[in-house]
């Protein structure tokens, strides 16, 4: 009797697998998008910080930022300046960059609320290589850091048009 027990009871697991792996391979399929929709809306908001650049808009730039908390922080030859975003929104929308480009390397999200982006930007014959760290706020994903090394021309003064 107890093997027939045993029986019944492996026979009833085996029977139940297949919507056991439909229901995991469902949950990850849903992980999956709501990961790649996520990465979306910090995509979008990093577009939209570097539209702002190429049109000197501060509004647009404004949009993608958590204006009242946000910092930029430049490190250079082991010197760390660090100041509230509101200099760099001024910046940018002073010096307008139609053939500035930017390039998001890769985008690191955590937890739903929080994401690390590498982007790359080309602005004013100055190469930016840039960590920008995002917070989903009540307002949605927007930049709160950004922390970069220049290569080439300088963050606050570019170089002359040729």
């Amino acid at each position: 009797m107890k093997m027939s027990k045993r029986i019944v009871i492996t026979s009833a697991v085996f029977a139940l697998l297949p919507a056991v792996t439909a229901i995991a391979e469902t949950s990850a399929a849903n992980a999956a998008k709501t990961v790649s929709l996520t990465e979306q809306q910090v995509r979008d908001v990093i577009n939209r910080h570097f539209e702002g650049i190429r049109k000197g808009d501060a509004e647009l730039i404004k949009e993608a930022w958590d204006v009242s908390n946000a910092r930029v922080t430049h490190i250079s030859r082991g010197r760390v300046s660090s100041a509230p975003v509101e200099k760099s929104i001024k910046l940018w929308a002073s010096k307008p960059a139609p053939k500035s480009k930017g390039e998001i390397q890769s985008i690191d999200v955590v937890s739903g609320q929080m994401a690390l982006a590498k982007v790359h930007l080309n602005w004013h014959g100055g190469t930016f290589d840039d960590f920008l760290t995002l917070a989903k706020t009540r307002q949605g994903w927007k930049i709160i850091d950004k922390t970069y090394v220049s290569r080439g021309g300088s963050p606050y003064s570019p170089p002359p048009s040729k």
